[in-house]
Formats: structure tokens, sequence, C-alpha cells
């Protein structure tokens, strides 16, 4: 977590410099801040970067050179930005069933996704299919099921995909096929974590693998859940079930959610 600051949009800014400035300016003034704050010297400018705060200076001087007066107490509002995220030390991950315990292997047979939160869950685990509410196609994975202060399993993407006749969208994907519109869903029905796992029958021969972790934040705890290659069968087991449940439902045409207590 980084302070950064925050000007106006770069192209109301540079206009709003532009207006200020009269009529003396010229297009090759213009053309000139342009291909400064694009050039390859700021390295596209990305957020919690030097070369970010170095764009921003230069805005707010030519502000300041064209004599805009700011809003506050400065040309800047600084916010704070969580500019990267990493899997610390501790991570761990596993499941219980009977007096049968199995721990998930980091980055081999588990990965929390980079939307996590910080922090531990603990509870029962809940299949809810796709983990999908659509209202507009009359779906709702959710629909009689309480998972208040469960851990959701849900799959990737979503039903019929393969479809052309799909009541979602024939075979091009959703809003509701994307992983935070999951996680969110999962939060807003009292979910405690969301265990995701790879959709495989619907993609075979196709990489079973891990998401890497990368930038983002979410206070939801979220975890990918792959296959690895079939060295914890146990976790192989609990995947086939789900999916030897679910296939029934999403591929006989009645787009049912299958949902049951893992």
């Amino acid at each position: 977590m980084r302070k950064a600051g925050i000007l106006l949009p770069l192209a109301a800014a540079l206009g709003a410099v532009a207006v200020a400035a009269g009529p003396g300016i010229a297009p090759a003034d213009y053309i000139a801040h342009v291909k400064f704050l694009s050039s390859p010297e700021l390295k596209g400018r990305r957020t919690g970067t030097p070369e970010l705060d170095r764009a921003a200076k230069y805005v707010a001087a030519h502000f300041r050179t064209a004599g805009l007066a700011p809003l506050s107490r400065g040309y800047f509002q600084e916010y704070e930005v969580t500019v990267r995220t990493g899997l610390g030390g501790g991570s761990r991950a596993g499941w219980r069933d009977g007096s049968t315990s199995v721990a998930l292997t980091e980055r081999r047979d588990a990965v929390p996704l980079s939307v996590s939160g910080n922090g531990a869950a603990k509870g029962g685990v809940v299949f809810a299919g796709y983990g999908i509410t659509a209202p507009e196609f009359k779906y709702d994975d959710y629909a009689g099921v309480d998972v208040k202060g469960k851990i959701v399993l849900v799959l990737r993407h979503e039903p019929q995909e393969a479809d052309d006749k799909s009541v979602f969208d024939g075979k091009r994907l959703t809003a509701h096929a994307g992983t935070a519109n999951k996680l969110v869903n999962a939060k807003q029905h009292g979910a405690r974590a969301v265990l995701l796992v790879n959709d495989t029958p619907n993609h075979p021969g196709e990489d079973d693998g891990l998401e890497k972790i990368a930038g983002g934040a979410f206070d939801a705890m979220a975890e990918k859940i792959g296959s690895a290659d079939g060295q914890i069968q146990q976790a192989q087991q609990m995947k086939q079930r789900a999916f030897a449940r679910a296939a029934g439902a999403y591929d006989s045409g009645k787009l049912a959610p299958a949902k049951f207590q893992v």
C-alpha cells in the first residue's frame, strides 16, 4: 500500500492548459505534451511508479504556468492504493473429510487469487454450480441454498458455454462468467470464502493450471484449486463428484442449478 496523487483526467488537463494559455498556444506545444507523457521514458506511467509521479508533477507545473488555481490546498489529492500483491510465507490450504485430512501444496494444488483479502477462513464447503445469479436469464445458482458463513465451491465460466443456443449468450461468455462477479455474488450471499475450480469437462485437452497471482484487492477470500498432475487423489475425487452431479443438470438443457454439500 502506498500513497498516490490524482489530477484531472489527462485529456481534460491538457485541454485546460490550452484554453488558459489563450490563442497564443501552438499545435506543436500541445503535441509536445502528448509526446512527453506517452514517451517510453515514462514507461506507461503505471500506478505507484516514479514515472507516474513525474508525469503528474509535469502536468501540475503546466497548470501552475497557465495560471490555473488549484481547487483545494494543491493540485494533488492523495489516496492509498494497492499496487501489487504477493504470497506471504504462511499461506496454506487444506480440507478434511471425516478422519481424512489433506494439505494442498501452494502453487501446485491451490493458490490464493490476487483479489483475495488477507486472513483465514474455515468452514463447511457448499458446491453452488457456477456461482451465478442472473435474473435476466431466470437463473440462480444460489436459489434455495444458504451459504452464509460457508466456503463456496464454484466452477469457472458459465453453463452451456459451448452451446450456440445457450440462454446466456450462445458461445460468447457474459459478464456473469467473470471471476470478480462470482466473488462479489458469493460475498453478497454471505459466503466466508470462495474456492474456484477449473471447469475441465467443458474444456477437454486444455491445461488445468493455476492462475498466477497479480495485482488487485478484494475483501472476500478467494482460492483457486487446480488438479495438478493427479498427485492429490482425494482432491481429484472431490472435483469429479462435483462435476458428475453438475453435468446432468447443466447439459440437459433444463439449465437447473446443481448444488450439494461436499
